[in-house]
């Protein structure tokens, strides 16, 4: 379970994250050309160096890479905030009444039991989140790009939401995985403890 440390420090990136997406996205561009002048650099300085990238590439890799953030930092708050409430529900009934600190070592203890049976459910729990959490990464690109309609320099494309989509997905993905595979070692590592 997400300690209140790592709580404050998954909020804190993600408050710097959506502030750095909002200012990158929303800033009048000032350049009416169709291609940015970030991206002709990097395609001139791959070039030097023997790699052949196109700027449609880069458009659409930034667009994916720039949202793969948003997926993980979304899932792993949303994930710990779940785990935080089951902690509460199983503390409240494993206590019957007896206190927080009781419930919550019986929470602890069904926790570790269900550890020692194999995974303890936070990977399912995490997989479970994916879906809505791409769902989120969807609509803030919608929002995003709709928002830019009237922004000056700037486009709307289909194409950003749909890769803006996917890096949401992966992202998601990417940490629904590290949270089975967590949850797979501590099971493990509880099971040996018990030998």
């Amino acid at each position: 379970m997400l300690d209140r440390r790592w709580t404050l420090a998954l909020r804190t990136a993600l408050a710097v994250y959506l502030a750095a997406v909002l200012c990158l996205t929303m800033w009048p561009s000032l350049e009416q050309t169709a291609v940015p002048s970030w991206a002709e650099a990097v395609v001139r300085a791959a070039a030097t160096v023997g790699l052949t990238l196109t700027v449609a590439f880069l458009e659409a890799a930034s667009n994916l890479v720039m949202f793969v953030p948003f997926g993980v930092l979304v899932l792993l708050l949303w994930w710990g905030a779940r785990r935080r409430r089951a902690g509460a529900g199983a503390a409240d009934a494993g206590a019957g009444g007896a206190g927080v600190g009781a419930g919550r070592a019986g929470a602890w203890a069904d926790r570790a039991g269900r550890a020692g049976a194999g995974v303890d459910g936070a990977g399912a729990r995490a997989w479970r989140l994916v879906l809505p959490v791409t769902g989120a990464a969807c609509a803030f690109s919608a929002a995003i790009e709709l928002a830019q309609l009237v922004i000056p320099g700037r486009m709307t494309t289909l194409q950003d939401l749909v890769l803006n989509t996917a890096g949401g997905l992966l992202g998601a993905a990417a940490a629904a995985a590290v949270v089975t595979a967590a949850g797979r070692w501590t099971a493990a590592r509880s099971a040996a403890d018990r030998v």
